[in-house]
């Protein structure tokens, strides 16, 4: 059998499997970031199917770093309900999820956050001082 199927740690966290769901942007969380039933029904089916962890879709950290439309957001107190039951679905099926943070930066979508993304401090890849 093939070492895909073993069980396997991550700093303690347990995993029925090797399979792991890469970050990635599903556009399925709500215009504010919060999780939406939908976005509960795919890390769900995703568990389901067998996947032995979860890395939930880059979710911005600030207003101001939101990368794009209906992304995952983790940046106020009112999204930690959802998250948690996002996170408490995924633990039913006996399935384990954990989330990448990010922060869009220069790449920022100024018509989502209102705001100018700074400019970069780089010129052809060097410090410019």
């Amino acid at each position: 059998m093939s070492i895909l199927f073993e069980s396997s740690k991550i700093n303690g966290m347990a995993l029925s499997n090797r399979f792991v769901r890469s970050a990635t942007w599903e556009g399925m969380a709500a215009d504010d970031g919060a999780v939406t039933p939908k976005l509960i029904k795919t890390m769900v089916d995703l568990a389901k199917g067998g996947a032995g962890l979860i890395i939930s879709s880059h979710a911005y950290v600030r207003p101001e770093g939101q990368a794009g439309p209906w992304q995952l957001g983790i940046y106020k107190d009112e999204l930690i309900s959802g998250l948690r039951e996002m996170t408490a679905a995924v633990h039913d099926c006996g399935g384990k999820i954990v989330m990448q943070l990010a922060h869009a930066g220069n790449f920022a979508a100024e018509q989502l956050t209102g705001r100018v993304p700074p400019q970069s401090k780089m010129h052809f890849g060097q410090p410019v001082f």
